[in-house]
């Protein structure tokens, strides 16, 4: 997944749109009830929780298991001897014995690094991703000011807030919990 957007999937039977990290419903401009005027120049978005893959998946891997740490949530770090390219399996245009061309499912591939599990970079912080999510953590305990400021001044326009770190964390806490 590249910086921005979200994991946009359509299900192919009852044609739902949501992201794939939240599972929130995708909407246009305006067609939710959740929408406000923030929303009137957005396009097809979800109103994502803080704890979302489309805005933990910007975060650098030590910061990551930096969270996942802080509130000891167990994760993989060790790699089996002998892995260089990541397992994880993922589709990818292929030829066909006839010529076409289709869809296949096959390894990544991508070289692996040190402490991710045996995973490239982009696998592994999926994962810790998606974990951060089905625990509930905040990911304000590794944001700085500067990002917590920007998260909450688009989320929440006009709204009063605390100028201090320590005092925005437990006010963002306090207010706007992650659920």
């Amino acid at each position: 997944m590249a910086v921005g957007g979200c994991a946009h999937f359509t299900c192919s039977q009852c044609k739902f749109q949501f992201c794939e990290g939240c599972h929130q419903a995708i909407w246009k401009a305006r067609s939710s009830p959740q929408c406000s005027e923030k929303c009137a120049k957005r396009g097809l978005h979800a109103h994502h929780p803080r704890h979302c893959l489309t805005l933990t998946r910007d975060f650098t891997t030590e910061n990551l298991q930096k969270l996942l740490d802080m509130h000891n949530v167990p994760f993989e770090k060790t790699i089996s001897l002998g892995v260089v390219s990541c397992t994880e399996i993922v589709q990818a245009e292929g030829t066909m014995p006839d010529g076409s061309m289709q869809l296949v499912d096959g390894p990544c591939g991508a070289a692996v690094a040190e402490n991710q599990a045996g995973l490239c970079e982009k696998h592994y912080k999926l994962k810790l991703c998606k974990l951060i999510y089905k625990s509930k953590l905040d990911p304000v305990d590794i944001m700085e000011q500067h990002e917590i400021t920007a998260w909450f001044q688009g989320e929440y326009p006009g709204v009063e807030f605390p100028n201090e770190l320590p005092a925005l964390i437990k006010f963002m806490k306090g207010n706007y919990p992650v659920k």
